[in-house]
């Protein structure tokens, strides 16, 4: 018995280790399988009515009992994108010849084949530290004005580029055009520059200036049409000059616009026009010689454009680039436009080649984009208005605007039924914030003060006051007193019972803030690097800081907090480089801090809306945030848009957002899934109800273990018959 006893014990613990090995690696198979990231199969195309309710199967990997689905609108054209090819730089303009690519950028000149559409390819760069400004090719020769560094004639052959001349011009090249052996060279002040352009097989490529004509006006831009050269400046004149002896311009006629003319091209005996808000298409076949540009016979106009930036030569078609709403399209042919379509990318420069289109945008790299697959950008509405919305308040069914930018500045107001903007106080300075006492609204301006309008009539506002001595940034409203701020007098209290004769009550320094709300008796305000800053504004008007939440360990949980916003004694902040901050408030004398969630982009603006938060990244468009559990953010997706002003609203089911260049447009919020079944790790059941608002919706799933994004897999249709 004795000597059984050592064997029993040994396959004792032989079968207790069998049993911890298997237990243990069943621990671990979980737990890898519960770290894996998320991965979810595209979904086939559905096709719905609007309100009906489809259930499907989503299958991947990575799913858990918290996945969540949702559907939001496709603002973009992200499916017709076939490839994204890194490149550094910001581009200015591009080129096609033959299937070499040629970028301009602010540092050089980079050439990329094409040959194959979905891999293109970096061949090499030139003119390393000059901005090349402009592309013109013609002749086997390709023009490239530099700037301050003149302009560079090269040669392209067999994918390299050669030097052929240079020429200095004594000022900023813009722009040129080369017609009938001459070179037309536009300077930024200097005026045009002419140069008669030879070459012989003994000798090397010369250019000899024949004719230097100044202007009043600085020239954007000029095209041809046989020997009439079409120029237009920035005082919005059309110039029409006869080339015939090019050394000798004489002007043959003007037209005055009431907009700046943004770009100019001639094609098949028609004349197309492209102002600020407008595109126009003129008939140059019936007068020849053409003698007055007012008797051109004008064919066909657009007015719906928000701000034209270029205009873009393909085979068939013409490309405008527009600031607000993104690419438009003109088929040249029969004189059909496009809706407007948009990229998340933005747009910077456009180059055609067959059915691609190869892009650059305000995002670092090049877009290879299947021209046949484009299909029109998708909003529940569309608001003209003037560029540079910087704060925003709802007032009834109004929508009151600042706008930041130099001589648009001043106040609007957005009627959201008959979408339509009225700019009601214009300002040469741009204005800031916005805040509301009543029937009484304030407006901050740089440098000028406040101003005081009477609302009374919502859509006839009244200017009641002006303090242009009263400095201030930011604006909020405590009980019956005016809280502001800025650099030079900090935080002021000031009494506004009396508009005319305003009484400053309490001053206090503060660091600079950026963001601020109120809440109550309560300010909170949040600053560039000194955290989140808490004041009690007191019954007398006396302010008084009760707290501070400084900057933790690791300093990352506080980057650059830009904007808050506060729901149920939570704040949520926009949180710069790191994302989302979210900060328990309900009691304001300690706040603290709950946790955090690292976004991609820079956050700059924050709304709370039904346990969603929704922040303004700058340029990778809104990301929202799932905060049930405050504890526990949740990243759901991100609304792929570009050039976002930082101010958001939501309304009657509607986010609103607001884009830097113009124009106010408004999607569904989210629609979430009635339910979601877990059937295992790589499978799920999912009941989903159709938006209301017909349209292409990207589907969205996320959890803990990730967030996938699938663009336009479900049409929905307001119509049944359409199915």
């Amino acid at each position: 018995m004795n000597r059984l006893l050592p064997l029993v014990v040994l396959f004792s613990c032989i079968a207790l280790g069998v049993v911890l090995l298997f237990w243990f690696g069943g621990m671990f198979r979980d737990y890898l399988s519960s770290t894996a990231a998320l991965v979810v199969d595209p979904p086939p195309v559905q096709r719905l009515a609007a309100g009906s309710t489809t259930t499907f199967q989503l299958d991947g990997s990575g799913f858990d009992h918290n996945t969540l689905v949702s559907l939001v609108m496709d603002v973009s054209n992200q499916d017709t994108v076939i490839n994204r090819y890194p490149l550094d730089g910001f581009f200015n303009t591009s080129l096609i010849i033959g299937d070499v690519l040629l970028l301009g950028s602010n540092d050089g000149l980079k050439l990329v084949s094409i040959a194959h559409p979905a891999s293109p390819r970096l061949l090499d760069t030139y003119l390393a530290g000059r901005s090349v400004i402009d592309l013109h090719y013609s002749d086997g020769m390709l023009f490239v004005s530099c700037g301050r560094l003149g302009l560079v004639i090269m040669t392209l052959k067999q994918g390299q580029l050669t030097i052929e001349s240079e020429i200095w011009t004594g000022d900023i090249t813009t722009t040129s055009y080369f017609h009938a052996g001459h070179l037309y060279v536009n300077t930024f002040s200097g005026g045009l520059m002419v140069y008669e352009v030879s070459q012989s097989l003994d000798q090397p490529l010369r250019a000899r200036q024949i004719g230097h004509f100044p202007f009043d006006s600085i020239i954007r831009g000029m095209v041809f049409y046989g020997d009439l050269l079409f120029l237009y400046d920035r005082n919005s004149v059309l110039s029409l000059y006869d080339c015939s002896d090019p050394g000798a311009l004489k002007l043959v006629d003007q037209m005055h616009f009431e907009s700046a003319v943004r770009a100019l091209m001639t094609k098949n005996a028609q004349l197309y026009v492209a102002l600020a808000d407008s595109f126009r298409v003129y008939d140059l076949g019936q007068e020849n010689p053409i003698k007055r540009l007012a008797q051109l016979e004008l064919i066909h106009v657009w007015d719906d454009f928000g701000s034209i930036m270029s205009l873009i030569a393909g085979k068939n078609h013409l490309y405008v680039i527009d600031r607000s709403v993104g690419l438009r399209i003109l088929d040249h042919r029969d004189h059909l436009m496009s809706q407007p379509m948009a990229f998340v990318e933005g747009l910077q420069t456009l180059a055609e080649n067959g059915e691609y289109l190869y892009i650059t945008g305000s995002l670092e790299g090049l877009l290879t984009v299947d021209r046949q697959l484009l299909r029109s950008r998708q909003v529940v509405k569309w608001i003209s208005s003037l560029p540079g919305v910087n704060d925003g308040m709802l007032v009834d069914d109004l929508l009151y605007l600042s706008f930041k930018l130099a001589g648009v500045g001043g106040v609007a107001f957005v009627d959201k039924q008959q979408d339509r903007a009225v700019h009601f106080a214009h300002a040469p300075v741009p204005s800031f914030s916005l805040a509301r006492y009543q029937n009484l609204l304030f407006v901050t301006q740089v440098n000028a003060g406040v101003r005081v309008f009477d609302i009374t009539i919502r859509t006839s506002p009244q200017l009641l006051a002006a303090w242009p001595d009263y400095a201030a940034n930011r604006l909020q409203v405590i009980n019956d007193y005016l809280i502001s701020y800025s650099l030079r007098t900090g935080l002021q209290v000031t009494a506004i019972a009396d508009i005319d004769n305003p009484r400053v009550i309490d001053q206090l320094a503060a660091p600079q803030i950026v963001g601020m709300v109120a809440v109550d008796d309560h300010l909170l305000g949040v600053t560039y690097d000194q955290g989140l800053l808490i004041y009690r504004v007191h019954v007398d008007g006396k302010l008084e800081q009760v707290s501070q939440l400084r900057p933790p360990f690791p300093a990352q949980q506080f980057d650059q907090q830009v904007d808050i916003d506060v729901q149920g004694g939570m704040a949520y902040i926009a949180n710069g480089r790191s994302g989302l901050l979210i900060v328990d408030v309900s009691n304001p004398v300690s706040p603290q801090l709950v946790s955090t969630i690292v976004l991609p982009g820079y956050s700059k603006g924050v709304r709370f809306h039904q346990n969603l938060v929704y922040l303004v990244s700058l340029r990778d468009g809104v990301h929202i945030v799932d905060v049930t559990l405050p504890a526990k953010p949740l990243l759901i997706g991100t609304i792929p848009l570009s050039r976002l002003s930082k101010f958001l609203l939501i309304d009657e089911g509607l986010l609103y957002f607001f884009q830097d260049a113009s124009g106010i447009s408004a999607i569904p919020l989210p629609r979430f899934a009635n339910s979601v079944k877990l059937q295992s790790r790589n499978q799920l059941n999912v009941v989903l109800s159709a938006p209301m608002n017909p349209g292409r919706y990207n589907l969205l799933v996320s959890n803990r273990h990730g967030t996938v994004s699938h663009s336009a897999v479900f049409e929905v249709f307001e119509d049944p018959n359409e199915l």
